[in-house]
């Protein structure tokens, strides 16, 4: 009996652990910034980026790829 009093009153404790629902952040609404997406480089930026990468020996950033713009505005 006093095992599975010990086995209830642990299965209770691990199942309260959790929180019901997605995650969410804590803060209001307005002060929360993730997730955001980061500022693109300048063409300045990947030139320092590259130098700092080619001096610890590793390769340079791959160049980013030609956006299409919005829909519809190709070859325009």
């Amino acid at each position: 009996m006093k095992r599975l009093t010990l086995t209830v009153l642990a299965a209770l404790a691990l199942a309260a652990c959790g929180r019901v629902g997605p995650p969410r952040p804590p803060g209001p609404a307005e002060a929360i910034s993730f997730p955001r997406s980061y500022p693109a480089l300048t063409a300045q930026d990947r030139i320092e980026v590259n130098a700092n990468r080619a001096a610890q020996g590793l390769p340079p950033l791959p160049l980013p790829r030609e956006s299409a713009g919005p829909r519809g505005s190709a070859g325009r």
